[in-house]
C-alpha cells in the first residue's frame, strides 16, 4: 500500500491515494506455483499490477499540471482585475460623479443625496467639495460651566464672566471639573464685574460698586489669573465714569472710559492708572451736541481702532465714526461720520486683515486702515455687542441676536443662516469650529455630497 501527497496550491491541496494489492509473488517450487500455472502466471499478475500503477501515476501529473494552469489562470485574471480597476480609477477620480440605476457602488462612492460626510474618512473629497454650514449641527456635548456667557480665549485661558464671578479653564471643550472660579465676593470685595481683560502682563477687572465708587479695576499684582487683585481708580477726578475698553500698545495696558462727553484714555503704571493728557482727537466730531456711544477699541498691526455712533440733537438719524492711532492712541485720525439710520450699537472686530464694525440693524462696515473710515459692506445679520466672530478656511462665524447662527465668507460680503440656534461661536483645542447654545456645543463638518435628484436612476459621487 502506498500513498502519495503532492502539496499544497491556489485551488486547495492535491492528495491521491495510490493504494493497491498485488499478490504476493509464488516462489518456484511451491504448492502455489504449481497449482496457478507457475512463476509465468504470477509474473504476469504483478506486470499488470506495476501498469496500473503507471496508470496512476499519469492520472497524478495530468492533475498537478491542471493545478498549476489553473492557478496561472487565476493569477492573470488577479492581475487583469487590477488593470481594470486602476484604469477605472484613472478614468473615475475623487469627485467624479456618475448616474446608474444600481443601488450600491461600493464603499469608494457616496449617493449624492445631500448628506454630511466626515472629512477624516474622505479627505481628498473634503478638499474639493465647497463648506456649507448652512445645516442642523450636530450636538458634541455640555461644558457645564457655571456661567453660560460668550466664551473668551486670553493668554491661554478660556474664560466666561458674569457680574458676580470668573470661570476659567485651560482647555475647551471641557467638563464641568476642568473650571475654576474666582468669584467676587472672594477677589474683588463683592463688587460688580463689568468686564475681564488681560493686557501689558496683567489681568484687569472692571468693577462697579455704587455711584460713590462707580468706577474702580482691580488690577492683578502678578500674571496669574488667580492671583492677588489691587483695587484702584481709573480715574480720581472725573466723578462717575462708565468703564470702556483695555487695550495693549508696546507692552503696555491702556484703559477708555467716559465721563459725560469727555472720553479719558489711561496708561496703567503698575497697579495704577496715570493720566495720558497727551492724547487728542478722541472724541472729536463734525456735529455739535452728540451723544456718543463707544463699541470697542481693538488694537491690529499695531494700529489702534475706535468705533463708536452717536447721534445728534437736531438730527434723528445715528451715524458710526471710526477713528485710527498709530502711536498708542496719543493721536487720533478724526474722520466724517458716515450716516447709518437708526445704528443705536456697534462691536469691532478682525477677520483677516481687516477690522469690521456692525451695527443692530444689521449692517456692518469695513474701516480703512489708514484713515478710519467706514466702509458698508454687503452682509447683513447681526453680530451682537460682545460677542465672537471667528475665522477659520475662509469661514467666518458669528451668532445673531443670541439665536440663529450666521456663516460668512472672508470678506464679508455674504452671509447665510444655520437652521441651528447659537448664543455664541468658539474655535477648540482641537481646531475645529463650534456653535454654542449656552453651554452646550455642536459641530458641522461643513462637508456634504452634492444634492443631485434625476427620475429613474441614481447619482454617486466618487469619494476615495
Amino acid at each position: 500500500m502506498s500513498n502519495i501527497y503532492l502539496g499544497d496550491n491556489a485551488l486547495g491541496t492535491v492528495a491521491v491515494d495510490l493504494t493497491y494489492t498485488c499478490d504476493p509473488i509464488p516462489v518456484q517450487g511451491s504448492t502455489n506455483a504449481v497449482q496457478s500455472g507457475g512463476v509465468y502466471d504470477a509474473l504476469n499478475t504483478h506486470n499488470a499490477d506495476s501498469s496500473a500503477h503507471s496508470d496512476i501515476r499519469t492520472l497524478v501529473d495530468n492533475a498537478t499540471s491542471a493545478a498549476s494552469a489553473a492557478q496561472t489562470t487565476a493569477n492573470e485574471a488577479k492581475d487583469i482585475a487590477n488593470e481594470v480597476k486602476n484604469a477605472q480609477n484613472q478614468t473615475d477620480s475623487v469627485g467624479t460623479i456618475k448616474y446608474t440605476i444600481r443601488e450600491d457602488m461600493g464603499e469608494d462612492w457616496l449617493l449624492c443625496n445631500g448628506a454630511y460626510f466626515a472629512a477624516s474618512t474622505y479627505p481628498e473629497l473634503g478638499q474639493l467639495v465647497p463648506k456649507d454650514f448652512t445645516g442642523t449641527w450636530d450636538y458634541v456635548g455640555d461644558d457645564e460651566c457655571p456661567i453660560s456667557g460668550p466664551l473668551y480665549k486670553m493668554n491661554g485661558y478660556y474664560i466666561r464672566w458674569d457680574s458676580s464671578k470668573v470661570c476659567y479653564s485651560t482647555k475647551w471643550p471641557c467638563t464641568a471639573s476642568d473650571w475654576t472660579t474666582l468669584d467676587n465676593d472672594t477677589y474683588f470685595s463683592g463688587w460688580t464685574i463689568n468686564s475681564f481683560d488681560y493686557a501689558g502682563g496683567k489681568w484687569i477687572v472692571g468693577l462697579y460698586y455704587s455711584s460713590a465708587n462707580p468706577s474702580s479695576y482691580a488690577v492683578s499684582n502678578t500674571s496669574a489669573i488667580n492671583g492677588t487683585y489691587t483695587k484702584t481708580n481709573f480715574s480720581t477726578d472725573l466723578g462717575t465714569c462708565n468703564l470702556g475698553h483695555v487695550f495693549e500698545y508696546g507692552g503696555v495696558a491702556y484703559a477708555i472710559g467716559l465721563y459725560s462727553s469727555s472720553w479719558q484714555l489711561r496708561k496703567l503704571s503698575g497697579t495704577t492708572f496715570s493720566d495720558f493728557s497727551s492724547c487728542t482727537n478722541l472724541q472729536s466730531n463734525s456735529s455739535t451736541n452728540q451723544t456718543r456711544y463707544w463699541s470697542k477699541m481693538i488694537m491690529h498691526n499695531n494700529i489702534l481702532y475706535a468705533v463708536h455712533h452717536n447721534k445728534a440733537s437736531n438730527d434723528s438719524n445715528y451715524y458710526i465714526r471710526g477713528q485710527v492711532s498709530t502711536d498708542g492712541g496719543k493721536n487720533w485720525t478724526d474722520l466724517k461720520a458716515t450716516q447709518d439710520t437708526s445704528a443705536q450699537s456697534c462691536n469691532c472686530f478682525v477677520v483677516g486683515e481687516n477690522v469690521y464694525a456692525s451695527l443692530s440693524n444689521g449692517n456692518i462696515y469695513k474701516i480703512n486702515s489708514t484713515t478710519g473710515e467706514p466702509t458698508k459692506v454687503g452682509a447683513s445679520g447681526v453680530i451682537k455687542q460682545g460677542y465672537n466672530v471667528i475665522e477659520k478656511d475662509g469661514n467666518v462665524l458669528y451668532a445673531h441676536n443670541t439665536s440663529t447662527l450666521y456663516i460668512s465668507n472672508s470678506s464679508l460680503s455674504s452671509s447665510s443662516a444655520s437652521s441651528t440656534t447659537a448664543t455664541d461661536v468658539a474655535i477648540g483645542d482641537d481646531g475645529q469650529m463650534y456653535a454654542l447654545n449656552g453651554t452646550k456645543y455642536y459641530y458641522s463638518s461643513g462637508t456634504k455630497v452634492p444634492s443631485i435628484t434625476v427620475s429613474g436612476c441614481n447619482a454617486y459621487i466618487r469619494a476615495k
